[in-house]
Parts: C-alpha cells; sequence; structure tokens
C-alpha cells in the first residue's frame, strides 16, 4: 500500500544512529595557517553546515567570525590571501528555465577579526554599442594569489563569453576588478607563474581534444602526442626564469606522471616523477627561492609524499613520528617552515594535528568524529579480484573486527563519477556499515582513474554493462573468499554509485538483496540531454552511451524487472543528478507494483551538505539494511545507542522529508 506523509525525520523518526556520531558532518572540513603562522583558519560544523572559525595559535581563542545562509551559501573553501586577509568561495543552489538546478559560487574577502565583509566581483556594466558582459555562473577560479602584491589576486571569469574566460585582476579590499588577458576560443583554463604573470592556457580542440598553449604575444600550441591524453595535461608549477613547465601528463605513456617541459617550444625535457602503478595526480612543491621541485603529494592506496630533497624528508619523517596514527597527510605550513598541519588517521580516529617544530609540540587541533574511539577504527585493506574476463580489479575491503572469519553480511560501495577512484582513506560510509556488521567492498571497476588511460577507456560507454559485470565479480570473489554470506549482499551508492545499485535490481537479482541509491542516476538518456545544456558535450557524450543503448541500460525502462526492495534518496537541490531521476524512478515501481521506499529531502543537495540530510539518510540506510541483511544478530551492539536529536533543525537545511514507500 501507498503511504505518503510529511514528519520532521530527526524529532519523529525513531531509527537509532551511531553513537560515533557518523552521521553528522565532520567537525572540521579544512584548516589552514596564515603565512606568519600565528593564526589558523577552520571550517568548523556547527550541525547543520559550516562556518568559518580563527584561531590564535597556542591560545585558546577560537571564534567564528562568518556563518553559512541560506542567501549567502554553502562554503567551498577559505584561503589567507595574506596575513589579515582571508577570502572564501561559497555556493548557492539556483533553478535555471529549461535546464533544472546549477550551482553558482562567488568570492568574498573578509579580515581576521570579522570585520570588513565584502563580496568580491563587482557586476558588469553594459554600455550602449559595446559587446555585452555576463555576470558569471562560476566566480571562484583562482588563478594566481599573488604573493608578492598581497592586495591582489587574479582570477578567471567568463564574462564575454558563456565558456571562454579572461583573466583580471581583482583588490580583495576595494573590489576593483581590471581585465589582464583577454579569452581565447579554446582556452578553459589559465595558469600563473610565481610572479602572477599568466604564462600557459589549457583547453580543448574541436571540442574534445585536449590542448595547451604557451603564452607569448600569441598562443602557441604545444602540438606534439606528448601531451595527447584523455585526462588533459595540467601545469603544476614554473621555474623562476619562466624557461621550464613542470607538467602533469603522460609524455606518451599510459600513466600520468611530472614532467620537465620547455617553455619555448613544448619539448619534454625528463621526467619530474612517474609512479609504475598509479597516476600521478597531486601537487608539486617547489623551493621558494629557486623554484626548483623538491617533493611532490599524490594519492596511492593513501595519500603519499615523495620528497627529492633529502633534508627535506629527513624533516617529514621527524615530524611524522610525533603525529598520531599511520597515514598523515600534509595540509599547511608557516613561511617560515615552524608549524606544521597534517590531517591524520589509520588506527586512530582521524583529525587535525599541529606540530610546533621550534617549540617540540603536538597540538590536537580536533577530531573529525570526536565521539569515535580510536580502538574501534576499521581498517581498509587494498585487494584485487579477478573479472570473468581475466582482467584484474582493484579495490579496497572493510571487514568489522569483531567478527572477521565469519560469512557476513556485505555492501558494495561502488564510487560515484564513475570517472573517480575510492582510496584506503578512513571513510565515514565504510566505519558506519562495519559498525553494523557488514563486509564493505570499494571496487574500483573500470572506468576509475589513476590505473592509467587504458583502464579508464575501458569504462567508456559500459554503464550496466562490463563496469556493471566489475561489481558482480567482486561479490563472487568475496562468496569465494568466505567472507560474504551469498544470501546477504546489497548494493549501496550515490550518483553513478546510486546508478549501479539500481542496475542490480533488475539485472543481478539473483545476487543482490537490496539496493539503495542516494542521488542515482535512472535514465542515461535524460543525463545525456542535460549534458546538452553545458559545455564539452561531444567529449561528455560519448563516454555513456547513445542511441538504443540508452534506453537498453536505463533502471528507469527496467522498473518492471526489479525483483529487490529498493530504497531512493535524493535531494531536491541536486545540481548534478537532477531529482527527477528519483521522483520518475519512484513512480514507474509504483506504477509496476514494486518494493521500494522513496524520501525527498527538501533543501538537500548532491553531496549531503547539510547535516539534517545527512542524519536523516544514515538512519534511513540503517534501518532499511537492518531489515533486508538481517543485521541483528551481527551488529556492534555498543555503536547503536543514541536516537536522532533535533539540533536545532532550521538552522540551514530544512529537514522536513517527503517519505513515498510501496511494499507488495
Amino acid at each position: 500500500m501507498w503511504r505518503i506523509s510529511k514528519l520532521l525525520i530527526l524529532c519523529l523518526m525513531a531509527q537509532p544512529v551511531l553513537a560515533r556520531g557518523l552521521g553528522e558532518l565532520p567537525t572540521l572540513d579544512d584548516a589552514s595557517l596564515s603565512p606568519d603562522g600565528r593564526h589558523l583558519l577552520l571550517l568548523q560544523s556547527n550541525g547543520e553546515a559550516y562556518d568559518l572559525a580563527v584561531e590564535r595559535v597556542g591560545a585558546d581563542s577560537r571564534r567564528v567570525i562568518l556563518s553559512a545562509t541560506p542567501e549567502r551559501g554553502l562554503f567551498n573553501w577559505c584561503r589567507w590571501a595574506n596575513n589579515e586577509r582571508i577570502v572564501c568561495s561559497l555556493r548557492t543552489y539556483n533553478p535555471v528555465a529549461r535546464v533544472g538546478m546549477v550551482t553558482a559560487t562567488r568570492l568574498l574577502a573578509v579580515d581576521l577579526d570579522g570585520s570588513d565583509l565584502l563580496g568580491l566581483i563587482p557586476k558588469p556594466r553594459n554600455m550602449v554599442g559595446r559587446a555585452p558582459s555576463f555576470s558569471p555562473q562560476i566566480q571562484d577560479r583562482v588563478i594566481s594569489w599573488l604573493p608578492e602584491d598581497p592586495a591582489h589576486i587574479l582570477v578567471q571569469l567568463n564574462r564575454q563569453d558563456p565558456n571562454r574566460p579572461s583573466v583580471y585582476r581583482l583588490n580583495i579590499h576595494d573590489n576593483t576588478l581590471v581585465r589582464v588577458r583577454r579569452s581565447r576560443s579554446q582556452i578553459r583554463q589559465w595558469y600563473a607563474d610565481f610572479k602572477g604573470h599568466v604564462r600557459l592556457g589549457v583547453g580543448f580542440r574541436d571540442e574534445s581534444t585536449p590542448v595547451v598553449f604557451g603564452m607569448k604575444t600569441m598562443p602557441v600550441a604545444y602540438g606534439n602526442a606528448a601531451f595527447a591524453s584523455e585526462v588533459p595535461p595540467v601545469p603544476l608549477g614554473f621555474s623562476l626564469d619562466g624557461q621550464q613547465i613542470y607538467m602533469n601528463m603522460t609524455n606518451g605513456s599510459d600513466r600520468h606522471g611530472i614532467y620537465r617541459v620547455r617553455y619555448s617550444d613544448g619539448e619534454v625535457l625528463g621526467p619530474i616523477h612517474t609512479d609504475p602503478e598509479f597516476d600521478v595526480f597531486g601537487s608539486l612543491v617547489q623551493d621558494p627561492e629557486t623554484g626548483e621541485p623538491v617533493g611532490v603529494r599524490y594519492m596511492r592506496h593513501h595519500p603519499h609524499a615523495v620528497w627529492f630533497d633529502e633534508e627535506l624528508a629527513t624533516l617529514f619523517r621527524s615530524l611524522e613520528r610525533h603525529v598520531p596514527g599511520r597515514h598523515h597527510q600534509l595540509i599547511s605550513v608557516d613561511d617560515d617552515y615552524k608549524l606544521f598541519l597534517f590531517h591524520a588517521y589509520g588506527g586512530i580516529s582521524p583529525g587535525y594535528f599541529l606540530v610546533d617544530r621550534a617549540a617540540g609540540k603536538l597540538i590536537e587541533i580536533g577530531r573529525d568524529y570526536p565521539d569515535l574511539k580510536d580502538e574501534s577504527v576499521v581498517d581498509i585493506a587494498p585487494i584485487e579480484y579477478p573479472s570473468r574476463d581475466g582482467s584484474k580489479i582493484p579495490g579496497y575491503l572493510a571487514v568489522p573486527k569483531h567478527l572477521a572469519g565469519q560469512k557476513l553480511p556485505t555492501v558494495v560501495l561502488p564510487h560515484g563519477g564513475p570517472y573517480d577512484r575510492d582510496s584506503a582513506r578512513f571513510d565515514p560510509w565504510v566505519q558506519y556499515l562495519n559498525d553494523l556488521g557488514i563486509a564493505v567492498l570499494k571496487p574500483n571497476f573500470r572506468g576509475s582513474v589513476g590505473y592509467g588511460e587504458l583502464y579508464m577507456q575501458a569504462g567508456y560507454r559500459q554503464w550496466g554493462k562490463r563496469m556493471q559485470e566489475d561489481l558482480v565479480d567482486g561479490i563472487d570473489w568475496m562468496v569465494r573468499e568466505g567472507i560474504a554470506d551469498p544470501d546477504r549482499v546489497c548494493v549501496v551508492g550515490a550518483s553513478y554509485g546510486g546508478f549501479t545499485a539500481l542496475v542490480s535490481a533488475y539485472k543481478y537479482a539473483d545476487r543482490v538483496r537490496c539496493a539503495v541509491s542516494l542521488a542515482g542516476i535512472s535514465d542515461l538518456d535524460r543525463l545525456v540531454r542535460r549534458i546538452h545544456d553545458f559545455d564539452l558535450v561531444n567529449r561528455n557524450r560519448d563516454r555513456i552511451q547513445s542511441g538504443d543503448e540508452l534506453r537498453a541500460n536505463s533502471p528507469y525502462h527496467h522498473a518492471a524487472a526489479f525483483a529487490i526492495p529498493v530504497l531512493l534518496v535524493h535531494g531536491d537541490r541536486d545540481t548534478v543528478v537532477d531529482v527527477e531521476h528519483s521522483r520518475e524512478m519512484a513512480a514507474r515501481l509504483k506504477l509496476v507494483d514494486k518494493s521500494f521506499e522513496y524520501i525527498e529531502q527538501p533543501g538537500g543537495d548532491h553531496f549531503l551538505s547539510g547535516g539534517a540530510q545527512r542524519r536523516a539518510f544514515y538512519a534511513a540506510m540503517g534501518e532499511f539494511l537492518g531489515a533486508h541483511l538481517q543485521l541483528t544478530a551481527n551488529r556492534d551492539e555498543t555503536a547503536i545507542t543514541r536516537a536522532m536529536k533535533p539540533d536545532d533543525p532550521d538552522r540551514f537545511m530544512r529537514v522536513e522529508s517527503r517519505r513515498l514507500s510501496h511494499a507488495r
């Protein structure tokens, strides 16, 4: 029977959530040191969204200087422009006729004491007889922080052409905006050197082929095969004399590395760092005095740093011995290299730690989940399993500590994208599911990035096909290894991961007992139609499918074949996957009398950015999995102890949700 009800999820739902706070926003979303090391800026959760806070280093003086509001938007990031002034990016979600919800970003500046708040980027003033200017949708692309000019930054804005940015010098004190580089037809992203001189443009030829331009008096394209790759080359830095570019590129190989490139003609001079197992997608560390590369940071199974300078390598080995946890990511340093901010995890509840090298002190700045005890943290292990065609599929496995050696209820947790990847970093979804007694497999199916161009391209046009088979082969591997109970397996995913969950509901009901789709894609034809409203149509559309394949691999068109219960959850302000994907999926499942539940979250976005939205999803997921995986006998009862709390539900996100369910 259908039932349609409006309920305040947080107040009226009796489903308990983890005492460890995993359904909450992490306490801190970001942190960084001021250049002089005297202050920390932090994006700090208020329970419903993030506020900007500033703390004096070594003093108990943290205070909020700017809060998120529905009008102002949600914080994307904040950064020190100099020792006194902070620049932040915020986002809002806005409906556009015939397009749907889109994300708009804005910049603002504020002093560290909260004064002199200024919205940046003045609105264009159009004049008769001149080409019109636009107020761009995206306004937060900073291409240089101009360290020698603390009053200005360089930004790129699409003011003359909706898809071709020009470069502007922006005064962060009085909002004066001056154009310094006009847009070029093929350039989508500009890059500047140490001194703020615009040196490179990266874009696409024929809307599909990546191309790099060196900027002299006119653009000079680097046309050799070394720059040809599916993932566009990215300049990571320049030599001080401007004669070399430090470029992230394939250099004609399968994997991305970092190479020296001669600026004058694009000739590749040699490698700085390559990795035989992973693409080197990350950042380069340069000596501030010589400009020479001294280290590189990127993701392997965990955040990884390679130091070319032995003195720096020794320094960081020494520093990391004093930081808790097995894995450490350097977040920020001061200009004098006396203070080092790390994010740490692995065997501990993850959090931020500050090392004061001069004083020989370790300062705990904050834990992501303060209620999560170190001894309860799960380990996520890299694994590899065979696919049906003999290919090796990399991934990650997490098994509840107290249930190792048993055949367990299992969740396959495919990542979104799909051109993304999972790692062994701490994951609150995995921790939550392990605490419920569920083993978790995170497959990096074909199409995932990080393992070379060929592996990523092997997923093109394989939506619902080979990529889906890689997930199912992972289930079969877990059953053969005695890890998974074959009668208690569910697929849980968000975005593209939600799509795979829905495909499992009709293609692989013999292997799967339930499916959870958060903001999942249900109709590939709808997805492709939306792509036509944006840039690089052919490049993005051709990676999915075309013609009859769109319908053949869309869950929406196979609702009658669904054979397992489904949970659909979607925010109505999702700008990535339109909420209509879940609305129409729910309507079609109802029409053909299938078992499902649909929760639509007013004010909710694609990323569970609101605290109320996140708590409601975790509770609904836990309740749904508990029922269909029969978890009572397996879960860690010490973890399930507290009911959901209101936490000022009107603070930011609306938590009144529409719940639609249908049971056969």
